[in-house]
């Protein structure tokens, strides 16, 4: 019988940041970022809600109504008629070179099933 080669070894990850669900870097001084949101969070307690890195910015003004052309979701259900605010800073969604985003409008409710709306 041949000998089984060991499994590789594990790739240490970060958690994904609660607002667009990229995955976060760990900084040196304890804690983990995200660069895309420009928030962070302490990594000694896991349900700690996070900060904004720049706590002057304002929030941005963008929102959606995710559920509003959902032909599943009945009419007077008040889930299609929900409207969700970017929680990002003001601003945040300029236009690179090509007229794409460059960063998308993000919200912790939509993070189940998109990655957030241009």
């Amino acid at each position: 019988m041949t000998e089984r080669p060991a499994p590789p070894p594990l790739e240490y990850r970060t958690p994904l940041c609660s607002v667009c669900g990229t995955e976060t870097r760990h900084s040196v001084n304890g804690r983990f970022f995200c660069d895309a949101c420009g928030c962070g969070w302490d990594d000694s307690i896991i349900d700690l809600e996070g900060e904004w890195e720049n706590t002057a910015s304002e929030q941005c003004t963008a929102t959606v109504r995710p559920y509003e052309d959902n032909t599943w979701i009945p009419e007077e259900d008040e889930r299609k008629h929900l409207e969700l605010r970017c929680i990002r800073d003001a601003g945040h969604c300029k236009e690179d070179e090509l007229g794409e985003p460059q960063s998308l409008h993000a919200h912790p409710e939509l993070i189940t099933f998109a990655k957030g709306w241009a």
